[in-house]
């Protein structure tokens, strides 16, 4: 077709082409051509990265480490001609897509992938979804808010637990799928015994083979469950004691989405108490309920469970050496309180300030060290760490002050002597900082966040010393942990990253 006719079909020409392009863009598997004024003007995301005043702006290269380059083709073809049809959608390249769509926060094209998916989940395709939910978790923060999300969980919770395989779904996915169907007031459509089975399976699957055939046989399906062992091959067996710790400790933040009150209760004292694997608080919380209803909760949630029977208002108990259970007279919401268990994690409270051995040139520290700002020769952007040195166990949080915003500003933590102040740190290997426009910045690479921040703003980092991850809050709304920032270093400093004019002040929190 000659020039001129079809805008559309002239502007997808300047595509990829080197001749009508200034700039680079560079993904994780390959890299296109493209033209900044056409990225800036159509997209906001673009615009940012482009006209930043960082290195993108003089460079005529950008990186997306994290977009594949098959989501970058249609997210530039889109950019450029406004078009999008469902025959370039493909079912192992749209949760690539869609994260693409959303990360460059191209809303009309997420919505446009949420209307077809459906094509996508037909059931002859029902055994990809739950590959596709655990593939989209990877991409994808936890939200149940997210619209794709919310498709794929309500799909995969409608079909049954035996049609899954364990190397479908992955552990987040678990997770996200259970939370989920709980927090809709729904059921998984199986026994709440056969959910935990298939929970707990799957769970083993992240430890040995061993542990998977140790269970399997342990835990029976509903058609043999009258063939339950007995329970002193469980307790007896040296090899389950191994992996129980292990297994315990993966399982627990799953338990608070099965109810085993639910369990009948003959399965609860001979297959489940045995295991020692759930809390004693849900072993009595369940026997209360048997014993002041003479029966077991109905055997799947329902929206119709009384809303008496929705909430567990016990407190935590803790069993002594000799596994003793509270009798009957003891047994009060009261005296099941453990000053232990109930104790909030150990917030370590300590004093804040900014290191000047450890502050780029640009930057000033001021106001007995608490507030740091940036002179007027910043351009770009600058580090100043933190003068403590965080390297023991314990829950640490503090509060960071925006008193003057900038055009990009990062908050976060680093490691290590060889952390470089005069460069941006979500460049570094030993950087991890959230920025205010919403990214998650690590060793260059990035992912988007559900949030941002501007002046006057209080961003919060809860920092896990002992499950060594990382949150962030703003203005006391705490969002996710960051998933892709796991086992971070035994040695960690506060950080943030500033340009002019901004200024920041830290504090306890």
């Amino acid at each position: 077709m000659a020039k001129g006719y079809s805008l559309a079909t002239d502007l997808r020409l300047l595509i990829n082409n080197p001749n009508y392009s200034d700039i680079t863009i560079v993904c994780e598997d390959g890299s296109f051509y493209a033209c900044k004024a056409i990225l800036a003007a159509r997209c906001e995301v673009f615009n940012g990265f482009i006209y930043n005043g960082m290195k993108e702006t003089y460079e005529n290269q950008i990186r997306f480490p994290e977009i594949k380059s098959i989501a970058m083709k249609i997210i530039l073809n889109y950019i450029y001609t406004g078009f999008c049809t469902a025959e370039e959608l493909k079912n192992d390249t749209i949760i690539d897509i869609y994260h693409a769509a959303d990360y460059f926060q191209l809303k009309n094209l997420s919505d446009y992938i949420i209307r077809v998916i459906g094509f996508f989940l037909k059931p002859s395709a029902e055994s990809n979804v739950p590959e596709l939910l655990s593939r989209a978790l990877v991409k994808l923060s936890p939200s149940e808010e997210n619209s794709l999300l919310q498709i794929l969980a309500e799909y995969v919770s409608s079909m049954p637990l035996n049609t899954i395989e364990y190397n479908q779904l992955s552990f987040p996915a678990l997770k996200f799928l259970l939370s989920y169907v709980r927090g809709k007031g729904k059921s998984l459509p199986a026994t709440e015994y056969e959910v935990f089975r298939f929970v707990i399976i799957h769970v083993a699957h992240q430890i040995s083979k061993d542990a998977v055939e140790m269970l399997e046989n342990y835990l029976p399906t509903m058609d043999k469950i009258d063939q339950i062992q007995d329970s002193n091959i469980i307790v007896q067996n040296t090899e389950f004691h191994l992996f129980r710790p292990q297994l315990t400790e993966i399982l627990t933040p799953l338990l608070e989405f099965i109810d085993i009150r639910r369990i009948d209760g003959k399965i609860l004292t001979d297959v489940l108490e045995p295991l020692d694997i759930i809390t004693p608080e849900k072993i009595v919380d369940a026997y209360r309920f048997y014993a002041r209803n003479h029966l077991s909760l109905p055997s799947s949630f329902t929206t119709e469970t009384p809303v008496s029977f929705k909430q567990n208002n016990l407190s935590p108990v803790t069993a002594n050496q000799n596994n003793f259970f509270p009798t009957s007279e003891t047994l009060t919401p009261d005296n099941l309180r453990s000053p232990i268990v109930n104790s909030p994690p150990l917030i370590s409270k300590l004093n804040f300030i900014w290191d000047e051995s450890a502050c780029g040139s640009d930057l000033v520290i001021e106001k007995t060290g608490s507030t740091v700002r940036a002179l007027s020769s910043c351009k770009s952007t600058e580090n100043v760490k933190g003068k403590i040195l965080i390297n023991d166990k314990g829950i640490y949080e503090w509060n960071l002050i925006v008193d003057k915003g900038c055009k990009k500003m990062y908050i976060g933590i680093c490691a290590g002597k060889s952390f470089d102040v005069e460069s941006f740190a979500g460049y570094q290997r030993n950087g991890w900082v959230f920025a205010s426009s919403g990214l998650y910045w690590n060793d260059s690479k990035f992912k988007r966040g559900e949030a941002t921040y501007a002046e006057g703003d209080k961003i919060t980092v809860h920092l896990n010393m002992n499950e060594k991850t990382l949150a962030f809050s703003i203005n006391d709304k705490r969002y996710p942990e960051i998933s892709t920032w796991r086992k971070l270093p035994s040695k960690i400093y506060p950080v943030v990253s500033l340009s002019y004019p901004g200024q920041i002040r830290i504090q306890p929190h």
